[in-house]
Parts: C-alpha cells; structure tokens; sequence
C-alpha cells in the first residue's frame, strides 16, 4: 500500500541536528516507539510536539 502524497504545507523541509544518547537510552526510545505503533523518527516527532503543544 502507498502513502498518499502530503500538501505543500505539510512538507518537512528542514532537519533537526543530529542528537547524542547512550545505546541504552536509543534502545529504549526505539521500544517506546514500537510499542506505540510508530517509526522512532514519527514516535520522536510526536513527543516533541507534544511537548510544545502542536499536533
């Protein structure tokens, strides 16, 4: 099944830099993600926007 295509506005165009974290810590948000449902770049995504109030 394909994704359908995002709006223009909906398009990320720009990248947040790279973060470090200790494997633990990696290991550990990539379990949070996937017992969510999501990819760990969507699970960060929504926790951050979370965190700022956007949706």
């Amino acid at each position: 099944m394909v994704r359908p295509k995002k709006n223009k506005d909906e398009l990320a165009s720009d990248v947040i830099p790279p973060i470090r974290v200790t494997k633990e810590r990696k290991e550990a948000y990539k379990k949070a993600a996937k017992d969510n449902g999501f990819a760990l770049s969507a699970w960060i995504k929504k926790v951050l926007d979370k965190e700022v109030g956007s949706q």
